[in-house]
């Protein structure tokens, strides 16, 4: 019965007709029979195709997914911009208690000084927890939009799905877990992880568009949220191991600080001219640090607003023309935001 007739594969290079041709055959063909002779099974290049044809109505132009991707790119280690206010202040204040420490007699008293500078050190390191969980959300959030909307062929799909999806859905339950009156809508990265596990390259790519208009829009919330969380630390104050101050209430107080024990170390001891160009370095860091914060909250709201914008494009179906402000006003941030990081010294 089936002798004489051909299967064809079926490709997404063929046109519409071959398309109507394809489902005719389908009609009259007995897969049971066909299966039975041939030994074979549909390809996942033939669901592919299917996806293809049947999601056009979730396209994206090409245009479009490369400014979601842009975005992302430049999102993806937003995080190190603030964790630098933070390490460079702490970095200043040791640098500048040393030269207090050897300001003071040789001998037991200079020891304690240096221990209380130590045990500075260790009070100081890393962040408080919430805003570590956000810096981290900012990034993987970032980091998964770009491997959803990157071009480069996709290799280890099992590691690709736990990062995809996985880590920011982690992330967000232990947000959860440890600030549960501040609760994050979960489930974000669930769909997309799945996308990854169940198919190759160019199933993702077919899906891409429709996953995309499902991220988005979910991620929207989350980084309005995140951004609110960033500009009340930064803004209205900041944990130390002593006190809660505002950033530029620290950095007013390591100015003094700063001046104070440098000039209590030149008292007592002839300083050389490495001492003074040290002494330099850290006020100019204290002018780059006050700089970047302030470049930092901007970034911040530029990021929210660009992300926004985005949505627009992908939601309500804005041209990229009528978003261009918000998206540009953002990259040029980044650039401020890069150069200023880039010449502080402090860790």
């Amino acid at each position: 019965m089936y002798a004489g007739r051909r299967i064809r594969v079926f490709s997404p290079l063929y046109t519409l007709p071959a398309y109507f041709t394809f489902v005719t055959c389908y009609r009259n063909i007995d897969f049971d029979q066909f299966f039975k002779f041939k030994k074979m099974k549909i390809s996942l290049t033939i669901v592919t195709v299917l996806v293809l044809l049947f999601s056009s109505c979730a396209s994206l132009t090409k245009s479009q997914v490369a400014a979601v991707n842009q975005f992302a790119q430049t999102s993806s280690n937003f995080s190190a911009f603030p964790s630098k206010i933070i390490n460079g202040v702490h970095d200043l204040h040791i640098r500048h208690q040393l030269y207090a420490a050897n300001a003071v007699p040789k001998g037991e008293d200079h020891v304690d000084q240096i221990k209380d500078v130590y045990d500075f050190k260790v009070k100081s390191t890393g962040l408080p927890e919430k805003m570590d969980i956000t810096f981290r959300i900012i990034d993987k959030y970032a980091q998964s939009l770009l491997l959803l909307t990157g071009d480069k062929e996709i290799t280890n799909l099992d590691s690709l799905s736990k990062t995809f999806g996985t880590g920011i859905d982690s992330l967000i339950k232990l947000y959860n877990a440890r600030f549960p009156s501040d609760e994050l809508p979960s489930g974000i990265g669930g769909a997309i992880s799945a996308l990854v596990s169940k198919g190759g390259e160019a199933y993702i790519r077919a899906r891409q568009a429709e996953y995309i208009k499902e991220f988005v829009p979910r991620g929207d919330v989350l980084i309005g949220k995140m951004i609110d969380n960033l500009l009340d630390y930064l803004q209205n104050g900041i944990p130390t191991p002593f006190d809660t101050v505002s950033v530029l209430g620290l950095v007013k107080e390591e100015r003094v600080f700063t001046k104070r024990d440098y000039l209590t170390f030149v008292k007592l001891v002839t300083p050389t001219i490495d001492n003074d160009r040290d002494y330099f370095q850290m006020l100019s860091d204290l002018d780059n640090i006050e700089l970047l914060y302030r470049q930092t909250i901007q970034g911040a709201k530029d990021l929210r607003a660009a992300h926004a914008a985005l949505l627009g494009v992908i939601k309500e179906k804005k041209t990229l023309r009528e978003t261009i402000r918000e998206l540009q006003d953002y990259y040029e941030a980044i650039k401020s935001l890069r150069a200023t990081f880039s010449k502080i010294s402090s860790n």
